[in-house]
């Protein structure tokens, strides 16, 4: 008998730093387990080899993994399988799902007017179930309609919702069977560039507005064993090429089993030379644990001490709660003396927030941490479809304003027959934070990147606290600001470039819902501004903008900071010496001589073979483009010698 073909994908616009696709994974590995030898499942994360495989050999059922990075792109793919075959069963999953919202659902079933049906939270049963009615009803989806669980949402006249009630919990999640150790994940380790991804728990205890997990239906934790977790784990590193790991738990040592968990990694990265870096998101609140196991993980990563904000009333509006000042010193100290890398996150603009709330929670964290030792990340606040503060009740409760940002290049392609485009929802300005106020901590992010987050130019901060304590380096960045709008010249010239491309990125909500060209590959040139105009700035037209900014600094700790002038002299010469001269190895491409030269370069050999491979007459495009490539988010360890 002829197995029916069902397809699953987590779809990637990339390999090169895409995770495996875990969450189709699963749903491979549990239907296989409840339909043995009915089926044909194949697992996907290309889109290329997907449109193939929908084109000359179209499955009966296609369900995909739905994000907000790739909800563009498989909205084409299910109508794309609708035009091959209107016969086919299409299928999204995924958490970015506003299910108790009737206007926002109709949008969305409108929108990708090729899917039949949505899985919502955790899919295996729910999948299953859809399965079985289908196999029951020989894939008559009008039929399938009426023999649904709750969770499983399609479009009729309306938007209806299944209506049997199962237990979509597994009693242990130990009898899910696993996407690594069943063999369905094994193709992915032999492609170039992926990174294997493991989960040891679901769910998560927190309600914080602005995650989809903040879902009350989320709340609920429930976990592998720990065998389960360590026999995944030993399956992966003795098949993967990659050096990275991720765990996708949303917080990490929240359970004590963690710390047993964290010492098998470290074993294993000893033992099998994997992994040799992690990325891994800990639990916001059990800080001891987090210290025990940052110092089992140690080298292998960056800790990431999220805040969002400190200012007591917008915590309170986002249903959050950060640990106290006393013991986030503890916590950091503790992190500097066991020299494990750490990080601070804060968002922007969240309810409740000012710009100044907003300032002053930065010079706070300035005071608190060694920035040295400690990153400071801000980021614009996303609004997730699921998560409480995209509801309309929220946004018209803080008088939310909205407008769509694309992700970067790499979100923006187009395959054979599919191209898409991915942006991100993000608020601009709420009753509290005014669009002038987003621009505003927009260029401030930029300073805050090149001086604390990447630390191009930290000697400049260093000198600056040795010898001024009476303001936060932020006011020194807020002087720099109002000096450059004053200006003429070649500082002006690159700040009025940057403030034109961050004002032209976004997209008005209402212009982009109107338009779903947007949601098309666009034949255009997308970039992460930040990270360009860094690389723009130290290289562009013979370091032209470098220079002046050199310049500027100098003059202004002179004339505000009375400070003499050979010990501002001394700081750029040091960051002069930091900075890899790209400018020189492009001469050298140019002449023909890189190679007799390569050895005098203090420099990652990585990174300069990625540079001469990829070099199109452009040092910045070209840098740009390595920058993905090499040390994407560690833009520091691209141009720094000393990073």
């Amino acid at each position: 008998m002829k197995k029916e073909l069902i397809y699953l994908g987590n779809i990637s616009y990339f390999n090169e730093g895409a995770p495996f696709p875990l969450s189709a994974g699963y749903i491979s590995a549990f239907t296989k387990v409840n339909f043995p030898n009915q089926f044909e499942i194949k697992t996907f994360n290309d889109p290329s080899e997907l449109e193939y495989c929908l084109k000359h050999k179209p499955p009966r059922i296609l369900g995909l993994s739905n994000y907000s990075w790739n909800r563009n792109i498989n909205s084409q793919f299910v109508k794309y399988a609708k035009s091959i075959s209107k016969n086919n069963i299409t299928v999204f999953g995924g958490p970015c799902f506003a299910a108790n919202d009737s206007k926002w659902l109709n949008i969305f079933f409108e929108e990708n007017s090729g899917l039949d049906f949505y899985v919502q939270g955790e899919g295996e049963k729910r999948f299953s179930k859809l399965v079985e009615s289908c196999l029951k009803y020989d894939y008559s989806i009008k039929r399938v309609r009426e023999n649904l669980p709750r969770g499983i949402f399609y479009k009729d006249r309306k938007v209806c919702e299944g209506r049997e009630e199962i237990n979509i919990h597994q009693d242990s999640l130990d009898d899910m069977p696993s996407p690594y150790l069943t063999g369905t994940l094994d193709k992915f380790f032999n492609i170039h560039g992926m990174i294997p991804i493991v989960e040891t728990v679901r769910g998560c205890p927190y309600s914080c507005t602005f995650c989809c997990w903040g879902d009350p239906s989320f709340n609920r934790i429930h976990s592998y064993s720990v065998n389960r977790v360590k026999d995944e784990l030993a399956y992966i590193a003795s098949r993967t090429k990659s050096k990275q790991l991720i765990i996708t738990d949303g917080n990490f040592g929240i359970l004590d089993r963690d710390v047993e968990i964290a010492k098998y990694v470290r074993e294993l990265s000893i033992k099998k030379d994997y992994p040799k870096n992690i990325y891994i998101y800990f639990d916001k609140n059990n800080h001891k644990r987090i210290v025990s196991i940052a110092k089992i993980f140690g080298k292998l990563i960056q800790v990431s001490l999220a805040r969002q904000s400190l200012n007591k009333n917008v915590l309170s509006n986002i249903k959050r709660t950060n640990i106290n000042d006393v013991i986030f010193s503890k916590v950091k100290q503790q992190l500097k003396e066991f020299n494990i890398e750490s990080k601070i996150e804060l968002i922007y603009p969240l309810p409740g927030e000012t710009k100044s709330t907003f300032i002053r929670g930065i010079c706070k964290l300035l005071k608190q941490i060694d920035f040295r030792n400690m990153e400071i990340r801000i980021y614009p606040t996303e609004l997730l479809p699921g998560s409480e503060m995209a509801t309309n009740k929220s946004r018209k409760k803080y008088k939310i304003r909205s407008a769509w940002r694309p992700i970067d290049k790499a979100y923006n392609k187009k395959f054979t027959q599919i191209g898409a485009c991915e942006y991100h929802e993000i608020i601009i300005s709420t009753n509290t934070f005014s669009m002038d106020d987003f621009f505003y901590i927009r260029r401030l992010h930029f300073f805050l990147c090149i001086f604390l987050t990447y630390r191009i130019y930290q000697k400049i901060v260093e000198l600056y606290y040795s010898i001024n304590h009476k303001r936060d380096f932020i006011w020194f960045i807020g002087k720099m600001l109002s000096v450059i709008s004053f200006q003429n010249g070649v500082l002006a010239e690159f700040f009025d470039k940057f403030e034109k491309d961050i004002r032209n990125e976004l997209i008005d909500s209402k212009k982009y819902n109107e338009n779903s060209e947007y949601k098309l590959y666009r034949d255009t040139t997308m970039r992460r501004i930040n990270i360009y105009y860094m690389i723009k700035l130290l290289y562009e037209d013979n370091r032209k903008y470098h220079f002046a900014f050199m310049k500027l600094v100098q003059e202004m700790f002179i004339s505000y900071l009375k400070i003499d002038k050979k010990e501002i002299d001394k700081a750029m010469q040091d960051i002069e010496e930091n900075i890899f001269d790209f400018v020189k190895i492009e001469q050298w491409l140019k002449e023909g001589n890189l190679k007799e030269n390569i050895k005098e370069i203090p420099h990652d050999f990585f990174v300069i073979e990625e540079f001469s491979k990829n070099y199109n007459g452009n040092i910045v495009d070209t840098l740009d483009k390595v920058h993905y490539m090499a040390y994407p988010g560690h833009f520091n360890k691209l141009v720094l010698i000393n990073n």
